[in-house]
């Protein structure tokens, strides 16, 4: 079991992935993956990039895709919303946003 850490996705990371995810796509077609399921994909795997704090970085969004599995990256997202979630109630509670916290996969 890895512990990972996830960072906050401020405007400027929301945007970055938007513009590093359509990078993605045709590698992703080439594979046989359906546009929907490709978009979908690379989404999530520039997201993940963005939101993922590791120990060494992974450099590019594309190494997402190579160092995880759909199952590992479909969880990652997961648990990142529900990050996301506990920290919204600590913003309403009045809890510094800036302390990213561990989570265990």
């Amino acid at each position: 079991m890895s512990v990972v850490r996830f960072s906050h996705m401020n405007a400027v990371r929301q945007l970055e992935v938007g513009r590093a995810y359509p990078a993605l796509l045709p590698g992703l077609m080439l594979k046989g993956l359906s546009n929907a399921d490709a978009v979908a994909l690379a989404h999530n795997a520039a997201f993940l990039y963005h939101a993922l704090e590791l120990d060494p970085p992974l450099g590019a969004p594309d190494k997402v895709l190579e160092r995880f599995s759909l199952a590992e990256i479909a969880r990652l997202c997961e648990q990142y919303a529900e990050w996301v979630e506990t920290q919204s109630v600590e913003v309403e509670t009045g809890t510094d946003l800036a302390s990213d916290e561990e989570v265990a996969t």
